[in-house]
């Protein structure tokens, strides 16, 4: 994902004729500060509830195999 947003800026793909949607776990460990100000519209979301054990628990699990918020 650090890719990604390094080339977005590298390409100045970050303004307002640009909209972007994104589905993962861990959106918010990555620093978006670079589109903060620059009207790129970012929308994330996330289809599963983290609270829920069996969720959290599939998570450690993965984790292990890439730690979340490392690309």
């Amino acid at each position: 994902m650090q890719q990604f947003f390094r080339a977005i800026l590298q390409l100045q793909m970050n303004d307002y004729r640009y909209h972007y949607m994104f589905t993962t776990f861990d959106i918010e460990t990555f620093d978006l500060e670079d589109f903060k100000y620059n009207s790129v519209n970012m929308t994330a979301f996330r289809l599963v509830d983290l609270e829920e054990p069996r969720v959290a628990e599939v998570l450690r699990q993965m984790e292990r195999f890439q730690p979340i918020g490392h690309a």
